[in-house]
Protein backbone atom coordinates (compact mmCIF):
# COMPACT_ATOMS: atom_id res chain seq x y z
CA UNK A 1 0.00 0.00 0.00
CA UNK A 2 2.72 2.39 1.11
CA UNK A 3 4.48 1.44 -2.52
CA UNK A 4 0.89 2.17 -4.39
CA UNK A 5 0.90 5.88 -2.02
CA UNK A 6 4.02 6.87 -3.83
CA UNK A 7 2.74 5.63 -6.90
CA UNK A 8 0.21 8.10 -6.57
CA UNK A 9 2.37 10.98 -5.96
CA UNK A 10 4.59 10.07 -8.53
CA UNK A 11 1.48 10.73 -11.09
CA UNK A 12 0.13 13.68 -9.47
CA UNK A 13 3.54 15.43 -9.86
CA UNK A 14 3.44 14.68 -13.28
CA UNK A 15 -0.12 16.01 -13.42
CA UNK A 16 -0.32 18.48 -16.24
CA UNK A 17 2.77 17.44 -17.79
CA UNK A 18 1.76 14.02 -18.91
CA UNK A 19 -2.15 12.12 -18.30
CA UNK A 20 -1.93 9.19 -16.60
CA UNK A 21 -5.77 8.59 -16.02
CA UNK A 22 -6.11 5.76 -18.57
CA UNK A 23 -3.22 4.03 -16.80
CA UNK A 24 -5.14 4.52 -13.48
CA UNK A 25 -8.66 2.99 -15.25
CA UNK A 26 -6.67 -0.12 -16.87
CA UNK A 27 -4.49 -0.66 -14.53
CA UNK A 28 -5.49 -2.81 -11.24
CA UNK A 29 -1.94 -3.39 -9.72
CA UNK A 30 0.34 -1.07 -8.84
CA UNK A 31 3.60 -2.91 -9.97
CA UNK A 32 2.14 -2.78 -13.63
CA UNK A 33 0.64 0.66 -12.49
CA UNK A 34 4.17 1.50 -11.75
CA UNK A 35 5.57 -0.23 -15.19
CA UNK A 36 3.27 1.64 -17.48
CA UNK A 37 4.33 5.36 -15.48
CA UNK A 38 8.40 4.50 -16.37
CA UNK A 39 7.10 3.20 -20.08
CA UNK A 40 6.54 6.24 -21.93
CA UNK A 41 9.58 8.74 -22.56
CA UNK A 42 7.68 11.90 -21.83
CA UNK A 43 6.04 10.27 -18.74
CA UNK A 44 9.88 9.91 -16.98
CA UNK A 45 10.31 13.37 -18.12
CA UNK A 46 7.20 14.28 -15.92
CA UNK A 47 8.25 11.93 -13.17
CA UNK A 48 11.93 13.84 -12.91
CA UNK A 49 9.79 17.73 -13.38
CA UNK A 50 7.80 16.31 -10.81
CA UNK A 51 10.62 15.82 -8.37
CA UNK A 52 12.62 18.83 -9.06
CA UNK A 53 8.93 20.41 -8.71
CA UNK A 54 8.04 19.09 -5.01
CA UNK A 55 11.85 20.25 -4.12
CA UNK A 56 10.14 23.85 -4.07
CA UNK A 57 7.33 22.54 -1.69
CA UNK A 58 7.72 24.67 2.11
CA UNK A 59 9.03 21.41 3.55
CA UNK A 60 11.96 21.52 1.31
CA UNK A 61 13.90 24.19 -0.21
CA UNK A 62 10.45 26.14 -0.88
CA UNK A 63 11.16 27.37 2.30
CA UNK A 64 12.33 25.27 5.25
CA UNK A 65 15.68 24.50 4.02
CA UNK A 66 16.24 28.09 2.82
CA UNK A 67 14.08 31.11 3.93
CA UNK A 68 12.89 29.50 7.55
CA UNK A 69 14.83 27.11 9.01
CA UNK A 70 18.12 27.10 8.14
CA UNK A 71 18.30 30.64 8.02
CA UNK A 72 16.52 31.41 11.42
CA UNK A 73 19.38 28.85 12.79
CA UNK A 74 21.68 31.15 11.28
CA UNK A 75 20.73 34.01 13.90
CA UNK A 76 19.25 36.41 10.16
CA UNK A 77 16.36 37.71 12.18
CA UNK A 78 15.58 39.17 15.33
CA UNK A 79 11.83 39.47 14.36
CA UNK A 80 9.96 36.42 14.01
CA UNK A 81 6.83 34.40 15.27
CA UNK A 82 6.71 32.43 18.54
CA UNK A 83 6.73 29.39 16.63
CA UNK A 84 10.54 29.60 15.93
CA UNK A 85 11.88 30.93 19.71
CA UNK A 86 12.88 28.02 20.75
CA UNK A 87 14.35 26.83 16.93
CA UNK A 88 16.35 30.07 17.37
CA UNK A 89 17.13 29.82 21.33
CA UNK A 90 18.57 26.33 20.28
CA UNK A 91 16.10 24.11 22.60
CA UNK A 92 15.91 21.80 20.12
CA UNK A 93 13.91 18.85 22.04
CA UNK A 94 10.51 20.61 21.81
CA UNK A 95 7.61 19.59 19.58
CA UNK A 96 7.62 23.51 18.20
CA UNK A 97 11.03 22.61 16.55
CA UNK A 98 10.22 19.06 15.70
CA UNK A 99 6.84 20.66 13.89
CA UNK A 100 9.42 22.80 11.33
CA UNK A 101 12.54 20.18 11.17
CA UNK A 102 10.55 16.58 10.85
CA UNK A 103 8.82 17.60 7.71
CA UNK A 104 12.17 18.47 6.26
CA UNK A 105 13.24 14.91 7.36
CA UNK A 106 10.13 12.90 5.94
CA UNK A 107 10.17 15.16 2.73
CA UNK A 108 14.00 14.63 1.91
CA UNK A 109 13.32 10.67 2.34
CA UNK A 110 10.48 11.01 0.08
CA UNK A 111 12.50 12.44 -2.68
CA UNK A 112 14.87 10.27 -1.91
CA UNK A 113 12.75 7.26 -2.66
CA UNK A 114 10.34 8.70 -5.76
CA UNK A 115 13.94 9.51 -7.19
CA UNK A 116 15.18 5.78 -6.78
CA UNK A 117 12.40 4.36 -8.42
CA UNK A 118 13.15 6.74 -11.52
CA UNK A 119 16.04 5.56 -11.44
CA UNK A 120 16.07 2.17 -11.24
CA UNK A 121 13.26 2.25 -14.28
CA UNK A 122 15.60 4.22 -16.49
CA UNK A 123 18.57 1.43 -15.61
CA UNK A 124 16.39 -1.44 -16.33
CA UNK A 125 14.30 -0.36 -19.00
CA UNK A 126 14.93 -0.49 -22.33
CA UNK A 127 11.57 -0.13 -24.04
CA UNK A 128 10.94 3.75 -23.19
CA UNK A 129 11.73 5.42 -25.85
CA UNK A 130 14.61 6.77 -24.21
CA UNK A 131 18.03 7.69 -26.38
CA UNK A 132 21.14 6.75 -24.42
CA UNK A 133 21.71 10.78 -24.26
CA UNK A 134 18.15 10.80 -22.24
CA UNK A 135 19.24 8.04 -20.22
CA UNK A 136 22.57 9.54 -19.42
CA UNK A 137 21.28 12.68 -18.65
CA UNK A 138 18.09 11.53 -16.58
CA UNK A 139 20.61 9.11 -14.73
CA UNK A 140 23.16 11.83 -14.10
CA UNK A 141 20.63 14.02 -13.02
CA UNK A 142 18.74 11.50 -10.23
CA UNK A 143 22.45 10.51 -8.90
CA UNK A 144 23.18 14.34 -8.26
CA UNK A 145 19.93 14.41 -6.71
CA UNK A 146 20.00 11.69 -4.45
CA UNK A 147 23.22 13.52 -3.44
CA UNK A 148 21.88 17.27 -3.32
CA UNK A 149 19.34 15.55 -0.53
CA UNK A 150 21.75 13.49 1.00
CA UNK A 151 24.03 16.20 1.51
CA UNK A 152 21.88 18.99 3.66
CA UNK A 153 20.17 15.95 5.18
CA UNK A 154 23.52 15.55 7.30
CA UNK A 155 24.61 18.51 7.39
CA UNK A 156 21.76 19.63 9.11
CA UNK A 157 21.00 16.52 11.49
CA UNK A 158 24.89 14.97 11.35
CA UNK A 159 27.34 15.89 13.90
CA UNK A 160 29.96 18.99 13.20
CA UNK A 161 32.27 17.12 10.56
CA UNK A 162 35.47 18.89 11.35
CA UNK A 163 35.24 17.63 14.99
CA UNK A 164 33.56 14.51 14.58
CA UNK A 165 33.19 12.29 11.55
CA UNK A 166 32.65 9.17 12.75
CA UNK A 167 29.31 9.33 14.57
CA UNK A 168 26.27 8.02 13.05
CA UNK A 169 24.39 10.71 11.06
CA UNK A 170 21.60 9.78 8.71
CA UNK A 171 20.70 6.79 6.46
CA UNK A 172 22.01 6.96 3.00
CA UNK A 173 18.87 5.58 1.06
CA UNK A 174 19.62 3.85 -2.62
CA UNK A 175 16.64 1.08 -2.02
CA UNK A 176 13.32 1.37 -4.62
CA UNK A 177 11.78 0.30 -1.57
CA UNK A 178 10.37 1.99 1.35
CA UNK A 179 12.00 0.27 4.55
CA UNK A 180 13.89 0.85 7.47
CA UNK A 181 17.35 1.77 6.66
CA UNK A 182 20.40 1.86 8.70
CA UNK A 183 21.63 5.04 10.29
CA UNK A 184 25.67 5.36 8.92
CA UNK A 185 28.45 7.38 10.37
CA UNK A 186 28.89 10.92 8.90
CA UNK A 187 31.81 9.79 6.74
CA UNK A 188 30.32 7.06 5.23
CA UNK A 189 27.27 9.18 4.12
CA UNK A 190 29.96 11.81 2.40
CA UNK A 191 31.84 8.86 0.70
CA UNK A 192 28.39 7.52 -0.60
CA UNK A 193 27.30 11.71 -1.63
CA UNK A 194 31.13 11.32 -3.98
CA UNK A 195 30.60 8.22 -5.25
CA UNK A 196 27.09 9.52 -6.87
CA UNK A 197 28.17 12.74 -7.42
CA UNK A 198 30.88 10.95 -9.40
CA UNK A 199 28.72 9.09 -11.61
CA UNK A 200 26.71 12.27 -12.42
CA UNK A 201 29.49 14.11 -13.50
CA UNK A 202 30.62 10.98 -15.89
CA UNK A 203 26.92 10.60 -17.12
CA UNK A 204 26.66 14.40 -17.91
CA UNK A 205 29.88 14.99 -19.49
CA UNK A 206 27.78 15.28 -22.74
CA UNK A 207 25.37 17.64 -20.80
CA UNK A 208 24.13 20.47 -23.72
CA UNK A 209 25.18 23.07 -20.94
CA UNK A 210 28.53 22.68 -21.83
CA UNK A 211 28.05 23.36 -25.45
CA UNK A 212 24.91 25.20 -25.50
CA UNK A 213 24.76 27.30 -22.49
CA UNK A 214 21.53 27.52 -20.25
CA UNK A 215 19.38 28.17 -23.31
CA UNK A 216 16.36 29.89 -22.27
CA UNK A 217 14.47 29.51 -25.28
CA UNK A 218 11.45 26.99 -24.35
CA UNK A 219 9.50 24.81 -27.14
CA UNK A 220 5.91 22.98 -26.29
CA UNK A 221 7.80 19.73 -26.71
CA UNK A 222 8.61 18.50 -23.08
CA UNK A 223 11.61 17.07 -24.17
CA UNK A 224 12.92 19.61 -25.87
CA UNK A 225 12.18 22.11 -22.70
CA UNK A 226 14.58 19.20 -20.58
CA UNK A 227 17.30 19.82 -22.57
CA UNK A 228 16.91 23.74 -22.18
CA UNK A 229 17.28 26.15 -19.04
CA UNK A 230 19.60 23.61 -17.70
CA UNK A 231 20.10 25.84 -14.68
CA UNK A 232 17.17 24.66 -13.89
CA UNK A 233 18.18 20.89 -13.74
CA UNK A 234 21.47 19.64 -11.56
CA UNK A 235 23.73 19.92 -14.85
CA UNK A 236 27.04 19.31 -15.37
CA UNK A 237 28.54 22.52 -13.48
CA UNK A 238 25.67 22.31 -10.92
CA UNK A 239 27.80 18.95 -10.10
CA UNK A 240 30.75 20.47 -10.27
CA UNK A 241 29.87 23.29 -7.87
CA UNK A 242 28.34 20.60 -5.26
CA UNK A 243 31.91 18.75 -5.57
CA UNK A 244 33.25 21.91 -4.72
CA UNK A 245 30.76 22.80 -1.53
CA UNK A 246 31.46 19.19 -0.58
CA UNK A 247 34.80 18.84 -0.32
CA UNK A 248 35.21 21.99 1.59
CA UNK A 249 32.73 20.52 4.20
CA UNK A 250 34.98 17.34 4.50
CA UNK A 251 37.95 19.31 4.93
CA UNK A 252 39.54 18.20 1.02
CA UNK A 253 40.52 21.69 0.40
CA UNK A 254 42.27 20.90 -2.81
CA UNK A 255 39.82 19.28 -4.60
CA UNK A 256 37.15 21.81 -3.14
CA UNK A 257 39.50 24.18 -5.53
CA UNK A 258 40.01 22.31 -8.34
CA UNK A 259 36.22 21.55 -8.56
CA UNK A 260 35.86 25.53 -7.61
CA UNK A 261 37.88 26.94 -10.41
CA UNK A 262 36.53 24.56 -12.78
CA UNK A 263 32.98 26.13 -12.69
CA UNK A 264 34.74 29.57 -12.54
CA UNK A 265 37.17 28.36 -15.80
CA UNK A 266 34.72 27.02 -18.15
CA UNK A 267 31.60 28.30 -17.08
CA UNK A 268 31.85 32.08 -16.04
CA UNK A 269 30.59 33.42 -19.57
CA UNK A 270 28.11 30.03 -19.58
CA UNK A 271 26.75 31.83 -15.67
CA UNK A 272 27.60 35.78 -16.25
CA UNK A 273 27.62 38.11 -13.27
CA UNK A 274 24.20 39.97 -13.57
CA UNK A 275 24.49 43.75 -14.24
CA UNK A 276 24.30 46.27 -11.10
CA UNK A 277 20.73 47.28 -12.91
CA UNK A 278 19.59 44.28 -11.13
CA UNK A 279 19.32 45.65 -7.70
CA UNK A 280 17.84 48.32 -9.03
CA UNK A 281 13.93 47.67 -7.41
CA UNK A 282 11.56 48.99 -9.89
CA UNK A 283 13.83 49.49 -12.96
CA UNK A 284 13.72 48.03 -16.27
CA UNK A 285 16.50 45.84 -15.40
CA UNK A 286 15.23 44.68 -12.01
CA UNK A 287 16.94 40.68 -11.06
CA UNK A 288 16.93 40.68 -7.47
CA UNK A 289 17.73 36.75 -7.49
CA UNK A 290 20.52 37.66 -10.27
CA UNK A 291 19.20 35.00 -12.14
CA UNK A 292 22.18 34.92 -14.63
CA UNK A 293 24.04 33.43 -11.71
CA UNK A 294 22.40 30.70 -11.05
CA UNK A 295 24.06 27.34 -11.59
CA UNK A 296 21.23 25.57 -10.11
CA UNK A 297 17.94 27.08 -9.70
CA UNK A 298 14.18 25.89 -8.87
CA UNK A 299 11.28 27.16 -10.83
CA UNK A 300 9.40 27.59 -7.80
CA UNK A 301 5.56 28.70 -8.76
CA UNK A 302 5.03 28.92 -4.49
CA UNK A 303 8.10 31.36 -4.18
CA UNK A 304 5.73 34.99 -4.36
CA UNK A 305 3.45 33.24 -1.78
CA UNK A 306 6.38 32.13 0.34
CA UNK A 307 7.41 35.71 0.40
CA UNK A 308 3.95 37.31 1.17
CA UNK A 309 3.70 34.99 3.97
CA UNK A 310 7.04 35.36 5.20
CA UNK A 311 8.35 38.28 4.41
CA UNK A 312 5.88 40.70 3.33
CA UNK A 313 5.75 44.19 4.77
CA UNK A 314 2.01 43.80 5.57
CA UNK A 315 2.69 41.61 7.73
CA UNK A 316 2.83 42.27 11.76
CA UNK A 317 5.65 41.73 14.09
CA UNK A 318 3.95 38.55 15.97
CA UNK A 319 4.31 37.21 11.92
CA UNK A 320 7.10 38.55 9.66
CA UNK A 321 10.92 37.60 9.99
CA UNK A 322 12.90 40.80 9.87
CA UNK A 323 16.19 41.72 11.27
CA UNK A 324 16.40 45.02 13.20
CA UNK A 325 17.73 47.82 11.36
CA UNK A 326 20.70 48.50 12.99
CA UNK A 327 21.87 44.68 13.10
CA UNK A 328 21.24 44.48 9.16
CA UNK A 329 23.59 47.69 8.55
CA UNK A 330 26.05 46.32 10.59
CA UNK A 331 26.05 42.85 8.47
CA UNK A 332 26.98 45.40 5.47
CA UNK A 333 29.15 47.12 7.47
CA UNK A 334 26.93 50.00 7.54
CA UNK A 335 27.58 50.30 3.17
CA UNK A 336 24.07 51.37 2.44
CA UNK A 337 25.52 50.65 -1.67
CA UNK A 338 26.18 47.52 -1.80
CA UNK A 339 23.84 46.03 -4.21
CA UNK A 340 22.52 43.43 -1.93
CA UNK A 341 21.54 45.87 0.71
CA UNK A 342 20.22 48.28 -1.76
CA UNK A 343 17.99 45.61 -4.05
CA UNK A 344 17.11 43.05 -1.23
CA UNK A 345 15.73 45.52 1.22
CA UNK A 346 12.72 48.32 1.22
CA UNK A 347 10.92 50.26 3.63
CA UNK A 348 7.67 50.88 2.62
CA UNK A 349 6.03 53.49 4.50
CA UNK A 350 2.59 52.67 3.78
CA UNK A 351 2.70 49.54 5.23
CA UNK A 352 2.77 48.18 8.84
CA UNK A 353 6.93 47.65 9.00
CA UNK A 354 8.06 51.19 9.88
CA UNK A 355 11.53 49.49 8.76
CA UNK A 356 13.77 48.01 5.80
CA UNK A 357 11.83 44.04 5.21
CA UNK A 358 13.17 41.42 2.78
CA UNK A 359 11.93 41.95 -0.91
CA UNK A 360 14.75 39.48 -2.68
CA UNK A 361 11.61 37.11 -3.53
CA UNK A 362 9.25 39.99 -4.51
CA UNK A 363 6.99 39.81 -7.53
CA UNK A 364 8.80 40.69 -10.12
CA UNK A 365 8.26 43.42 -12.25
CA UNK A 366 8.25 41.91 -15.45
CA UNK A 367 6.57 38.08 -15.00
CA UNK A 368 7.58 37.65 -18.83
CA UNK A 369 11.21 37.67 -17.21
CA UNK A 370 13.68 34.63 -17.47
CA UNK A 371 13.59 35.17 -13.50
CA UNK A 372 10.26 35.05 -12.46
CA UNK A 373 9.65 31.82 -10.06
CA UNK A 374 13.18 31.64 -10.28
CA UNK A 375 14.83 30.31 -6.84
CA UNK A 376 18.78 30.02 -6.13
CA UNK A 377 19.69 27.36 -4.78
CA UNK A 378 23.89 27.60 -5.92
CA UNK A 379 25.52 30.56 -7.22
CA UNK A 380 28.43 31.11 -9.59
CA UNK A 381 29.35 33.84 -6.39
CA UNK A 382 29.98 30.70 -4.08
CA UNK A 383 32.55 29.04 -6.41
CA UNK A 384 34.85 32.39 -5.95
CA UNK A 385 34.54 32.26 -2.05
CA UNK A 386 34.75 28.71 -1.78
CA UNK A 387 38.27 29.27 -4.35
CA UNK A 388 39.44 31.75 -1.98
CA UNK A 389 38.71 30.03 0.67
CA UNK A 390 40.86 27.07 -0.13
CA UNK A 391 43.61 28.84 -2.51
CA UNK A 392 47.17 27.85 -1.42
CA UNK A 393 48.23 31.63 -2.68
CA UNK A 394 46.36 34.58 -0.25
CA UNK A 395 47.06 36.59 -2.54
CA UNK A 396 45.21 34.60 -5.40
CA UNK A 397 42.44 34.07 -2.52
CA UNK A 398 41.80 37.82 -2.43
CA UNK A 399 41.77 38.05 -6.02
CA UNK A 400 38.94 35.52 -6.19
CA UNK A 401 36.75 36.81 -3.06
CA UNK A 402 37.79 40.32 -4.62
CA UNK A 403 35.96 39.56 -7.96
CA UNK A 404 32.31 39.18 -5.78
CA UNK A 405 32.84 42.19 -3.88
CA UNK A 406 33.28 44.28 -7.81
CA UNK A 407 30.58 42.46 -8.77
CA UNK A 408 28.40 43.49 -5.33
CA UNK A 409 29.95 47.56 -5.93
CA UNK A 410 32.69 46.78 -3.09
CA UNK A 411 36.11 47.87 -2.78
CA UNK A 412 38.65 45.56 -2.66
CA UNK A 413 39.80 44.16 -0.04
CA UNK A 414 43.74 44.39 0.18
CA UNK A 415 45.22 42.88 3.13
CA UNK A 416 45.41 39.09 2.72
CA UNK A 417 45.59 38.51 6.69
CA UNK A 418 41.87 39.93 6.40
CA UNK A 419 40.72 37.67 3.59
CA UNK A 420 39.22 34.78 6.37
CA UNK A 421 36.64 37.07 8.02
CA UNK A 422 36.22 38.95 4.36
CA UNK A 423 34.78 36.07 3.37
CA UNK A 424 32.46 35.04 7.14
CA UNK A 425 30.85 38.63 5.85
CA UNK A 426 30.17 37.77 2.32
CA UNK A 427 28.49 34.80 3.21
CA UNK A 428 26.31 36.82 5.22
CA UNK A 429 25.72 39.29 2.92
CA UNK A 430 25.05 36.87 -0.22
CA UNK A 431 22.69 34.03 1.14
CA UNK A 432 20.10 35.77 2.52
CA UNK A 433 16.99 33.39 1.45
CA UNK A 434 18.98 30.95 0.33
CA UNK A 435 19.59 28.34 3.55
CA UNK A 436 23.88 28.14 3.06
CA UNK A 437 25.45 30.55 6.40
CA UNK A 438 24.39 28.22 8.83
CA UNK A 439 26.16 25.55 7.26
CA UNK A 440 28.92 27.79 7.54
CA UNK A 441 29.01 27.92 10.40
CA UNK A 442 28.22 24.61 11.08
CA UNK A 443 31.62 23.59 8.88
CA UNK A 444 33.84 25.70 10.29
CA UNK A 445 32.31 24.90 13.92
CA UNK A 446 32.02 29.08 14.75
CA UNK A 447 31.42 29.00 18.88
CA UNK A 448 30.35 32.94 18.61
CA UNK A 449 27.90 33.38 15.81
CA UNK A 450 26.52 36.94 14.92
CA UNK A 451 23.23 37.67 15.30
CA UNK A 452 21.26 40.79 13.81
CA UNK A 453 19.40 41.55 17.38
CA UNK A 454 22.04 45.15 17.48
CA UNK A 455 25.26 46.17 16.51
CA UNK A 456 27.81 43.93 18.17
CA UNK A 457 25.27 40.80 19.38
CA UNK A 458 26.32 37.21 19.30
CA UNK A 459 24.82 34.17 20.75
CA UNK A 460 26.97 30.66 21.11
CA UNK A 461 27.41 27.66 19.58
CA UNK A 462 28.47 24.83 21.30
CA UNK A 463 29.24 21.63 18.40
CA UNK A 464 25.43 20.03 20.01
CA UNK A 465 23.75 22.80 19.33
CA UNK A 466 24.39 22.58 15.46
CA UNK A 467 23.12 19.33 15.73
CA UNK A 468 19.44 19.33 15.15
CA UNK A 469 17.95 15.94 16.40
CA UNK A 470 16.74 13.06 14.03
CA UNK A 471 12.86 12.98 14.28
CA UNK A 472 11.56 10.69 17.21
CA UNK A 473 10.25 7.31 15.05
CA UNK A 474 13.58 7.61 13.26
CA UNK A 475 15.55 6.92 16.47
CA UNK A 476 12.59 4.63 18.19
CA UNK A 477 12.19 2.27 15.02
CA UNK A 478 15.80 1.41 14.77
Amino acid sequence: MKRLLIFLMIITSVGALYSCRKMLEIQPNDRLLEDAVFSDRNAIYGVLNGIYTQMGDADSYGNGLTMTVTDLLAQYYSTYPRSYNELVAGSYNNTTVTALTDPIWLKSYNLILQNNILQGHVKRDRNNGLSEADRQIILGESYAIRAFLHFDLVRLFGPVYAIDSTSKAIPYNTDEKQRVQAIVPAREVLQRIWQDLDSAALLLKNDPVITNGVTNVTSTVMADNFMQRRNLRLNYFAVRALQARVALYTGNKATAFQMATEVITRAQKIFPWSPAEASLVGGPGQDLVFSSENIFALLNSKLYAYYLSLFAPVLTDNAILKPDEKGLLTFYDNNINDFRYRGWWRLDPATRQKTKTFIKYMHPVDSLAVSFYMQPLIRISEMYYIAAETSTDPTEGLNYLNAVRTQRGLIAVTNPADLPDAIAKEYRREFWGEGQLFFFYKRKNIALVPTTAGTATTTTFTPQRYIIPLPPSEVLNR
